[in-house]
């Protein structure tokens, strides 16, 4: 009997299977994802799934903004003069054109496939901490002070900050943590504080079904998360996570009058996170810093030594280059020229490594000007107040912990951000809305 293949169904499995080896590897290599693209696209193919047409109009709208992004940047090549630093832009940003194009048009997944995709995400951070912490042992005991540092690894001990006894702390903080998977910090940070909102998602969700031994092993997680996010010492990042977390759970147990929980969540989580960075030297040392240091008048002479007033000196400069450039911005690869320029003026140099504006609202406003910073907006707070309406609680706090982190450093600069939100984003909307209707999962 001939064996007959339903290439409609192969490619509706290959395009679940494409999202989810996508979310286990995300925190690693990027050539990875380049297969994920090819596969995600065979199978749109193959699952003849063209249905824009088909769609609810704020689902079209949610996609057109979504490209919206790319397309600015296509224009922004029309007037930069960086014709090689324009494509690698471009290709960087990729992800936020065919992961909205691919999940809008792709097929539907089910309930069950759709938390396991975000579960999946869930477990390759575990992984991703898991494998950073053998490889720091690793260094620790076997190699030391010999082997895979980087250049500015002990910058605190030599300006006298840090005690010599603490230096152990540096393999499992900062850059030299995430150095194996060679993930930078503030996108792993961004990463880990997704992933503990999904489990209390979860949590939260399911409190009533779940037993005492998965509640148990859910909160332990969620504080293994967050543990691991205040060693990463990613400033930005931890007050972004902790404003957004404080808020899900404000918002959370206060509608349903769970004041009681409400409390004892709060002064466990204020213990737990007080503890956490007073035990981090690293981390205490990099809040004291951004709390002690901001100096207002820097400047000509100034010599820039202290990464809180270099942020200063990149926002300054991005608004000096927005307000020279006020509609359109200088184009898609000319922000580096024009921000090392100004750059000169405050001695930090022009190969120094802090060349983006450090916030991707001014950082859209240098490429794009006002009307970039306009639509960028709008691709933010569009999405977010549908969500609200229909009470989509998980793509509400992904929302605002991404527009959070957004203020400090440039996300969508780099191929992880633009991958994390570009895949997320999509994933939250264009298969949430379409799959799930039930009442135990936000």
């Amino acid at each position: 009997m001939p064996v007959t293949i339903d290439i409609r169904r192969f490619g509706n499995d290959l395009f679940y299977f494409s999202l989810l080896f996508m979310a286990l590897t995300l925190p690693f290599a990027n050539a990875a994802n380049n297969v994920v693209y090819g596969c995600l696209m065979i199978s749109w193919v193959l699952g003849l799934c063209w249905d824009y047409f088909k769609m609810e109009k704020w689902m079209r709208l949610h996609l057109l903004l979504f490209v919206s992004l790319y397309f600015l940047c296509l224009i922004g090549m029309l007037y930069t003069s960086d014709i090689t630093k324009g494509m690698a832009r471009l290709e960087a940003k990729l992800a936020i054109l065919i992961f909205p194009v691919l999940l809008g048009f792709g097929p539907r997944i089910d309930r069950r496939k759709y938390i396991t995709v975000l579960k999946g995400f869930v477990f390759s951070c575990l992984m991703a901490i898991l494998v950073s912490m053998g490889y720091a042992f690793y260094r620790l005991f076997f190699f030391r002070d010999s082997f895979g540092r980087s250049k500015n690894w002990n910058q605190y001990t030599f300006n006298g900050i840090m005690d010599s006894s603490d230096l152990n702390w540096d393999y499992l903080s900062y850059s030299e943590f995430c150095s194996f998977i060679d993930l930078p910090p503030a996108y792993f940070s961004l990463y880990l504080g997704f992933s503990a909102l999904i489990v209390f998602t979860f949590l939260l969700f399911n409190w009533k079904s779940w037993t005492n031994y998965n509640k148990s092993w859910a909160i332990a997680l969620i504080f293994f998360f967050i543990l691991f996010i205040i060693q990463l010492s990613t400033r930005g990042v931890i007050i972004a996570f902790i404003l957004s977390f404080y808020f899900y759970i404000f918002y959370s147990f206060s509608s349903r009058k769970m004041y009681k929980t409400l409390i004892i969540t709060f002064v466990t989580l204020n213990a737990f996170l007080i503890s956490a960075v007073y035990l981090s030297p690293v981390t205490k040392i990099r809040i004291t810093e951004a709390l002690t240091t901001i100096d207002p008048s820097i400047g000509g002479e100034t010599e820039i030594t202290n990464a809180v007033n270099m942020r200063v000196v990149n926002w300054r400069c991005s608004i000096e280059i927005i307000i020279d450039n006020l509609l359109f911005g200088v184009g898609t690869g000319d922000d580096k020229i024009y921000l090392n320029q100004c750059y000169l003026n405050y001695n930090m140099g022009i190969n120094n490594p802090y060349l983006n504006s450090h916030n991707d609202f001014l950082q859209t406003g240098v490429n794009f000007g006002l009307i970039g910073m306009f639509l960028f907006g709008l691709v933010l707070v569009i999405p977010l107040i549908v969500a609200v309406r229909k009470k989509h609680h998980l793509y509400v706090i992904f929302l605002i912990l991404f527009t959070l982190s957004c203020l400090t450093v440039s996300l969508l600069n780099g191929q992880k951000g633009t991958i994390f939100y570009g895949f997320f984003n999509s994933l939250l909307v264009f298969q949430y809305y379409r799959t799930t209707k039930e009442k135990n999962f936000g």
